[in-house]
């Protein structure tokens, strides 16, 4: 029986009953006939599931900073994302459960991925010994790992899905249990392998390369250690070992090109980035314009959190304030730097729709452009979702586990050395140091969230005067329904609804 977009009532089987694979340019194809598409059309399709809206299109990198103490919103979010920036996420979370066809939850989004790797790695039609195929399934590999990764870190435990419904009789009947995060992990580093055994592409970062997966083991290795201690020795030495295969390869974005490199694609720091075109793009809707600034015809949203910024009247500046960074470059004009800087008297708050007489408020304020602009398109983006920073920096903290500060200094030594100008190289370095570093580095590339829980560090999320709206501990396992554990995203309540083999909700939702 062949299907088109049959939802037949949970989320996770909605996404598993699309049995059609996506590709570019956006067309379906039936799994009948999935030997007449092209290897390369099979992978365009893999990652064109990827630009769904409650995905890499914008919203999961959103939720990976909206929330955290990096972030402060402006009078002019519009209500957008609010359940984040106050930390009261619930399982009806408006931009996280809307579950419609054009804008699905992420929940939903991420399993539509897994679905179409699952159909190619499934499939008893094609040719699997064609190089072409062999590159396509090496590609199925690296984005089911990657996909669950993403699941692990933002929902814990998930139904593990290796098999696609092809039927409606199978999607009806596919109701599964939530898998323990170890066997999760264990299918992760399972899928890499068969990735870096498959996959062929060595010409473009659009697609998984071998270094693509070595870099994703990387990532994984660090965030196992969140939910099994027992494994800090064994994945911090193949953290550093496989760090250092990748660092022959790569190098870090120059000081002075690090603009030039969030609007463009490629560049040597890159391993895997999700190209977006104009024709791509979400319109209003493309991440970049949620930060950017209003009077760049954008939304202008959320803005830095002023506690980053070493400025008047600061009780407290966060990760040790971010002078001379280059990452934190303040420009008065929009297209020149990462830092979009709004002065104004300093009697007023200005950015109010009716300014505020206070001696206390600030008289600057910084807007992220960062994602400005990309293929002569406002709020753009071409995600870079591997970068050599990263495996730099997890592989300080490797080395930080492994009781060697000195080589821990190096490794941020190097990242600093292109990132903050008359930089000085230190002799050892601290967890907190490596934490920090990865705050300033990937701030608003959604990763902070993760991060903080990940490392159990209180979020702190403050408003744009500096004054503390919201908490959350992340030492405290469970948490009470309203209240805790607002750093793991719930499973939607329809997905609750409609599959009782899933048991209780994430974290006490």
């Amino acid at each position: 029986m062949k299907l088109y977009k049959i939802l037949v009532g949970a989320a996770l089987v909605g996404a598993m009953t699309s049995c059609s694979l996506d590709v570019e340019p956006q067309q379906h194809v039936d799994v009948d006939n999935i030997e007449a598409v092209s290897p390369q059309d099979l992978i365009g399709g893999l990652f064109n599931r990827m630009q769904a809206l409650g995905y890499y299109g914008r919203n999961f990198n959103l939720y990976g900073d909206i929330g955290t103490d990096l972030i402060s919103a402006t009078p002019y979010d519009g209500g957008r994302f609010q359940d984040h920036y106050n930390l009261r996420k619930n399982f009806t979370t408006i931009g996280s459960d809307t579950g419609s066809e054009t804008n699905k939850n992420t929940f939903d989004a991420i399993y539509e991925v897994i679905y179409n790797a699952n159909l190619i790695l499934q499939s008893t039609v094609l040719d699997k010994e064609d190089p072409a195929v062999q590159n396509a399934m090496g590609q199925a590999y690296f984005v089911r790992a990657f996909a669950y990764v993403d699941l692990l870190k933002a929902y814990g435990n998930v139904p593990l899905i290796t098999v696609a419904p092809v039927t409606v009789e199978e999607a009806i009947a596919l109701k599964p249990e939530k898998a323990e995060r170890a066997a999760i992990f264990t299918q992760v580093y399972a899928d890499i392998d068969e990735a870096i055994n498959y996959i062929t592409n060595t010409s473009t970062k659009i697609n998984a390369s071998v270094d693509a997966a070595k870099a994703l083991k990387v990532r994984a290795l660090l965030f196992e250690i969140e939910s099994d201690e027992s494994k800090r020795e064994v994945n911090a030495d193949m953290i550093i070992s496989l760090a250092d295969e990748l660092g022959s390869t790569y190098a870090l974005t120059p000081i002075d090109k690090l603009f030039d490199y969030y609007q463009g694609e490629g560049g040597e720091e890159t391993i895997f980035e999700l190209k977006f075109a104009s024709n791509q793009g979400r319109g209003s809707n493309n991440y970049g314009n949620i930060y950017g600034h209003r009077n760049a015809g954008m939304y202008g949203s959320y803005q830095v959190s002023p506690k980053l910024f070493n400025l008047e009247h600061d009780s407290e500046v966060i990760l040790g304030g971010v002078s001379a960074d280059a990452r934190f470059e303040t420009s008065k004009e929009f297209g020149k730097s990462l830092i979009y800087q709004e002065d104004f008297d300093l009697r007023y708050d200005t950015i109010s729709t009716d300014p505020i007489v206070v001696d206390t408020v600030r008289s600057q304020h910084h807007y992220i452009m960062k994602y400005y602009s990309h293929d002569n398109t406002i709020g753009l983006h071409t995600p870079k979702l591997l970068r050599f920073a990263e495996v730099l920096l997890t592989k300080a903290e490797a080395y930080l586990i492994k009781n060697d500060p000195a080589k821990a200094a190096e490794a941020i030594n190097m990242l600093r050395e292109n990132r903050i100008v008359g930089y000085t190289d230190v002799a050892t370095v601290t967890f907190q140091d490596v934490w920090d570093e990865r705050a300033k580095e990937f701030a608003f590339e959604g990763q902070r969230m993760w991060d903080l829980r990940r490392t159990k560090q209180k979020v702190t999320v403050s408003n744009r005067l500096g004054q503390v709206i919201a908490t959350e501990d992340p030492t405290i396992i469970g948490g009470e329904k309203g209240i805790g554990q607002q750093t793991w995203f719930p499973i939607p309540e329809r997905e609750m609804l409609a599959n009782p083999n899933i048991g209780e909700n994430n974290w006490g939702y």
